[in-house]
Parts: structure tokens; sequence; C-alpha cells
């Protein structure tokens, strides 16, 4: 059965709006971007665990740093940019083999998860895991959230 773009609409744009409206509710606020790509560029990792569960191979516990190695790691995202490069590669060959609406309305879906996995791998090309931008943010507070202190007192004036 065909459908037609406009039919295809009425069906999944309601759809695809309660589940943005589910994960801003559910999430109220504190699931950003950010997060969502990362999550997004770590896939393979989760096919891994899940194949390891379905295979019954035993887990290991690994106490692992709580700040990025300082390096760029472009080795942890080399899964993300095979699965960036098939995107690409399949959308370039829709395009050149067949221009109909479901091709364009399929290397639509390709680049926006293109986008998305992007923005999740770029921060194994960053020094430390942060961007310029936030280091400059965290070396210097804002006014309102710098900590006071207390005055200190003369040398010669004992403790009460």
């Amino acid at each position: 059965a065909a459908a037609s773009a406009d039919q295809f609409l009425i069906h999944f744009a309601p759809y695809f709006c309660t589940a943005l409206t589910v994960v801003a509710v559910a999430g109220r606020g504190a699931y950003t971007f950010s997060g969502f790509a990362l999550a997004a560029a770590s896939f393979w990792i989760h096919i891994l665990a899940s194949l390891a569960a379905l295979t019954r191979r035993a887990g290991r516990f690994v106490v692992t740093p709580k700040q990025g190695a300082g390096r760029r790691q472009p080795l942890a995202a080399a899964p993300t940019l095979l699965a960036i490069a098939a995107l690409l590669v399949a959308s370039a060959w829709g395009l050149v083999h067949q221009r109909s609406p479901s091709t364009l309305n399929n290397v639509a879906f390709a680049l926006l998860h293109v986008t998305v996995l992007v923005a999740g791998a770029r921060w194994a090309f960053s020094r430390g895991g942060t961007t310029a931008a936030e280091e400059s943010e965290a070396a210097e507070p804002e006014p309102s959230r710098r900590p006071r202190r207390k005055p200190a007192r003369p040398v010669g004036e004992a403790a009460r």
C-alpha cells in the first residue's frame, strides 16, 4: 500500500511531537542535546554490551577517571565515524540513482542522524573532553557564582 507524503506526515508528526514532549517533560530540562548526542554517538557500546549479555560473557567492572586524558581520542569515535561515513555514502548513492520523494526523505533523516552523531563524536577530538568556550567559562565563573570568602582577621587577633 503506497502512502503519499501528506499521509505520512499526518501519521508521523503527532508521534514525533509526542515523543519530543515526553522526553522534555520527563527530563525536566536536564536532558540536553549534548547528552542526547553523546548517547547516540556511543551506540556501539550498547551494541557490544548487548552482544556480551546475549552470549553470556562475563562483564568486568573498571574504575574510570573522572576527567579525560587531556588529549584527542579519535579511536574512541571510530565506530561513530564509520556510521557517519556509511550514512553519507548511502545518501549520495540514493541521490545519484533515484531522486524520488522517499529518497529525499531518507536523505533528510540520514543528515539529521549525521548531525547528531557529529555533535556526539566531537568530544573525542577536543583536548580533555572540553571545548575552548567551556574551558574559558570554567576558568572564570560568573560573579554571582563565585564563592564568598570570610573577611580575614588581623594577624594579632586571637580566635574567639
